[in-house]
């Protein structure tokens, strides 16, 4: 069976895209060059990539890996970029620097899937050597409002859980998390003034498992049954 194409791992699909033939190779010696306001998403870069690769990419005045701020690509807005691979090089280019931290991303899904595992959960050892192929990319987001709503006031996340999801909204380039904090199964929010919100309302001895239905003329009593599984459920943060 042929190896997936590593352009199908893309999510979302960017706006342009051609592949080009080659790969170029990042190892140990694979420096990167910024230019000013590129320093933030180089950083990224090597914080995404070192834990799983574990290549330095370190800074390098030289470097064959550019990331590059430019005002003069208007056409990308905030969060567009432009991404060349070539088997000599690697240019990544935007308007403005959250549009390489969109870049980065890219960058790490054109990667094998391991570059997204850290290395003490990989299966097998870590290579020395990392391919990303050669591609065109332009890619500027269809909608400014990208995002995710997660309803912890009825089923309660911990923060460690809220950051796994952030990094994964980050990795498909979502831009917003909507934290639904409050409601009458549970109280997330701590308010100083008023503590019984959170250390009496962000708890509850059960939780319903069925549906529960109204009469739509507007009767009181409800129509049909729910359930309970007498679970306590709780916490806030």
């Amino acid at each position: 069976m042929p190896a997936p194409r590593r352009d199908q791992a893309l999510l979302p699909r960017p706006t342009r895209l051609s592949l080009r033939s080659g790969y170029f190779t990042l190892d140990a010696g694979t420096g990167v060059r910024t230019t000013p306001g590129a320093e933030g998403a180089a950083e990224l870069l090597r914080e995404l990539l070192a834990p799983t690769t574990g290549l330095p990419l370190a800074p390098s005045p030289s470097g064959d890996v550019t990331l590059a701020v430019d005002a003069g690509l208007r056409g990308l807005g905030r969060e567009g970029y432009g991404l060349t691979v070539s088997p000599r090089s690697v240019l990544l280019r935007a308007a403005h620097p959250t549009g390489l931290l969109r870049g980065v991303q890219t960058v790490r899904q054109l990667l094998p899937d391991q570059a997204l595992i850290p290395a003490e959960d990989a299966d097998g050892g870590r290579v020395d050597r990392w391919e990303l192929p050669c591609t065109e990319i332009t890619d500027v987001p269809h909608r400014p409002w990208r995002g995710l709503m997660i309803d912890v006031a009825r089923h309660f996340h911990d923060a460690d859980t809220l950051r796994r999801h952030v990094d994964l909204l980050a990795l498909h380039k979502l831009n917003v998390l909507h934290l639904h904090l409050t409601d009458d199964q549970g109280w997330r929010m701590p308010v100083a003034a008023y503590p019984r919100l959170t250390t009496v309302g962000a708890h509850r001895a059960r939780s319903m498992t069925g549906r529960q239905t109204h009469d739509p003329a507007g009767a009181t009593g409800s129509v049909g049954t729910t359930g309970f599984d007498d679970r306590p459920h709780g916490g806030a943060y």
